[in-house]
Parts: C-alpha cells; structure tokens; sequence
C-alpha cells in the first residue's frame, strides 16, 4: 500500500471520528450508533508446573462508530488499542494476542510503541461503507466475511475462519474488499466476494448461495480464495429438538502448486438445551491435509491456501462442550477438543460473572496435553483472568 493510499485511509478515520464528535455535540443520536469496551486480561502461560512461567498482561479498549445519515448507506469504523506488557520479548504475546506486524491489504495494524516487556498496537479492524435495501446489500472496506454454519470449525468460513481457542477476540478478522448480496426472498441469498491481495496468489473471489429446503438453511459455494480453488456446502436445520449443523469444503491448488496438495475439510456438530438451561454440544472435524500419525512433524505442515484449509493440524478432532446458566449472573461453560489417533487435546472450563449490567468478569484455563510430537502436547497450560467494562 502506497503512502497516497495510507494516507487516504488516515483522513477518512479522521473524518469519521470528526463526524461523529460534531453529530455528538449537536445530539442528533438518530445518526450515530456508537459502542465499546475496555477489557483488562492477566494471563499465565505455563509450559511446565516447575518450569519457567510467562505472564502477560494485556489493556484493550474498542470503540466502534456508525454514521447513519438519511438514506440507505453507513459508514463504519472499529478500532482497537492495546497495550501488552509482560514476558512479550519471549514470543508467547504475539503467539497468544496476534500483535506483530500489519494486518489485512491495507495494513491498518501499527505498533505505536515497544520494548522488551511492553509493546502498544492500535489497529482499524473494520472500516467500510454500506448500501443496504431490502433485496440488496453492498460493502467495501474491511469488514467480516462469515460463511460458517458451524460453531467451532468452518471449513465453509473462506475468508474469515478463526481457532476456538482464540478467546479474547470476540469480533474475529476482517477482510479487506468488497461485497455484494442478493436476496431474492426472506430465506435465500446470493453473494459474491472479493478480497484484496498483493499478488494474483493472495487475492480471493467467492460466491456463496443459501437458500431453505425441507426446514434446513442450505448453501452452496465456490471460488478461487488465496491460490487454492474451492468448491463446499453447508446446511444448519433440527432433528428432534436439537441442532444439527455441517460443512464440506474441497481445496484443490490453482496457483502456484509446488509443494501444495488439494484437500478436503468436512465438520458436523450438534447441541442441545436441556432443561435448567444445561448446553451440550458435540462435533468432529476431518481434514485430510492434517497428520494421521501417531506421532509427527507438526512444525513442517503445510499452511497454503485459506486458514479454512487447516482448522486442526490432525486428521481428526473430536469437540465436546457442557455449559450451565447457574444463575441469570453466572455460567460455567467446560470444553475438550482431542485427537483420537494420538490421543492428545486440550481442554479446559471458563467461568463468567455478571456483576452489573455492563460488567463482567472472566476466569480461563486452557490446559494441553499429549506426548511430544503429537498434535497438541508439548504447549501446556494458559490460564486467565479477565474483566471488561462495555459501554
């Protein structure tokens, strides 16, 4: 992205934040919609009960402004800061709180400040202008792209799929392009996508088609999405009161092929509520481009192609999930994700406290477990503890 360009971007934020100070000081609230939060997270990495632990502590504040003059367009914009200070020099906060380098085409991502333990990153995870009537929706910016059915793995998701066990993101990735949908009635859907990229090999076009047949939302997709073409189907419906939701997604190389594989990525899961607000939801994942030993090289696996292409560094991953409303201010939520081949996974509860309205409080543990050179041993425990203001 050229200096004109960056610069172009920087007057726009400027004109959005300009905008929406004077709409506040006139009061006119009918056209601004404006929300955030600031969250404060103290996180412990532990390779080893008795080996040396990393700890992080991590500022966030986001602010998201749209602008909603009369008529059928909107300009957004959301930002994030953050503030990392801890063992950052170790590697783990950039591994654990994705803070090193420019994100996206247009590299809206600076690292204002660093040092040995601090490092100070603002970014514009969302910037873009919408046309939106009732057959017709037009974006172009940054914004997210969701093509997921599913709640844990998305191999339908081409441009903004993400690991469940990145907790602390709760927006996701944007995608820099443009978009563009269809609905010819209240369940179906056409969209097509474009996504920016440096190279012929980076960018990405795609075009998805839902639709409900037999009490199912059903969809259709395809496209050229970071060099790989790639052909899926979803569907989301019920079987006797519980979800039922999958994905398929085959990924063959279209460009630039050396060292790259076609693959297929499939997932299937179902939850169910019980009585007294008890969830439970179970599913698995198969991707062929993931390892079916027992032991392996995961540090060599191929990453081509969309993330979408390897949601799980195994051929095969089992998800189990039980949450409970305790009470209307308290959930205790306990998840495992494992690899049946070499019996290694993670697992690990999460308890949320509501103390007002806009207030909670998160504790966190992740703990990995398996024998070396399996596909999740070796990381060991991360726990945290997390609270966050919303306004």
């Amino acid at each position: 992205m050229n200096g004109a360009a960056r610069a172009a971007v920087a007057c726009l934020l400027a004109g959005v934040a300009a905008r929406a100070a004077v709409l506040d000081s006139i009061s006119v609230s009918d056209f601004v919609s404006a929300k955030g939060y600031v969250k404060y997270l103290q996180l412990t990495g532990l390779p080893s009960l008795h080996g040396p632990w990393q700890l992080f502590g991590l500022v966030h504040n986001r602010f998201d402004v749209t602008l909603l003059p009369n008529g059928p367009f909107s300009l957004t914009a959301g930002m994030r800061n953050r503030l990392l200070y801890g063992d950052v020099s170790a590697g783990g906060g950039d591994a654990v709180l994705q803070t090193s380098g420019a994100s996206g085409f247009f590299g809206l991502q600076r690292v204002l400040s660093s040092g040995q333990s601090y490092r100070i990153v603002t970014e514009l995870d969302r910037l873009y202008l919408q046309f939106a009537s009732d057959k017709f929706q037009f974006r172009a910016g940054r914004h997210r792209v969701n093509w997921g059915m599913n709640l844990v793995w998305n191999p339908n998701d081409l441009f903004n799929a993400s690991s469940y066990l990145d907790f602390d993101y709760e927006e996701k990735q944007g995608t820099d392009g443009a978009l563009v949908s269809w609905y010819p009635s209240v369940t179906s859907q056409v969209t097509a996508v474009y996504a920016a990229g440096d190279s012929l090999a980076a960018m990405g076009g795609a075009a998805l088609g839902r639709w409900n047949l037999w009490g199912y939302d059903m969809q259709v997709l395809c496209g050229i999405v970071k060099g790989d073409g790639c052909a899926g189907l979803g569907w989301s419906g019920q079987i006797g009161g519980a979800a039922f939701r999958g994905e398929l997604t085959y990924f063959r190389p279209v460009l630039d092929k050396a060292g790259r594989r076609e693959s297929v990525a499939a997932s299937v899961s179902g939850d169910y509520t019980f009585p007294h607000n008890v969830y439970v939801q179970a599913g698995a994942l198969y991707n062929s481009a993931g390892s079916d030993k027992k032991h392996d090289d995961y540090s060599a696996m191929p990453s081509d192609g969309p993330l979408a292409k390897h949601l799980s560094p195994a051929a095969a991953t089992l998800f189990l999930e039980c949450a409970d409303q305790i009470t209307p201010l308290f959930r205790i939520d306990a998840f495992a994700m494992v690899n049946p081949i070499d019996g290694s996974g993670v697992a690990g509860p999460t308890a949320t406290f509501s103390i007002t309205d806009n207030i909670d409080m998160d504790l966190i543990c992740q703990g990995f477990f398996g024998e070396a050179n399996t596909a999740f041993g070796g990381y060991g425990t991360i726990a945290a503890i997390r609270g966050k203001w919303s306004f």
